[in-house]
């Protein structure tokens, strides 16, 4: 899982399993306009209601974890599934971020599966 991932903070590791046992809402006005923000009941109603090609009118999917930081909050590790129609299948992975002066760049990804 995550520990594959060289160099990261124990500290990070312990916090995200942990911070990531509930859900939380997002605020889809901090996305754009681009951006249809679906709960997780309702992607689970449309793909029950109108099955998988309910979502093929939208560009792809992408869900994530909690971002969970460590303490000096300079280190960030996230799980994000991906899935673009047109593309290959849905994926999914951990992505640690470092802190470069005011921007976040991603370190490394791992992949974990791609089906």
């Amino acid at each position: 899982m995550a520990a594959n991932i060289p160099e990261l903070p124990q500290e990070l590791l312990d916090d995200f399993e942990a911070k990531n046992k509930e859900s939380y809402e997002l605020d889809a006005k901090r996305f754009g306009s681009n951006c249809v923000l679906l709960s997780e009941q309702e992607l689970h109603d449309m793909l029950f209601d109108e099955g998988p090609a309910a979502l093929y009118e939208y560009e792809g999917v992408v869900a994530f974890s909690r971002v969970d930081f460590n303490d000096e909050k300079t280190q960030a590790l996230v799980y994000v599934y991906q899935r673009a129609y047109g593309a290959s299948g849905p994926s999914g992975g951990y992505t640690f971020l470092a802190k470069e002066g005011r921007e976040w760049v991603i370190q490394q990804t791992v992949l974990l599966w791609i089906s």
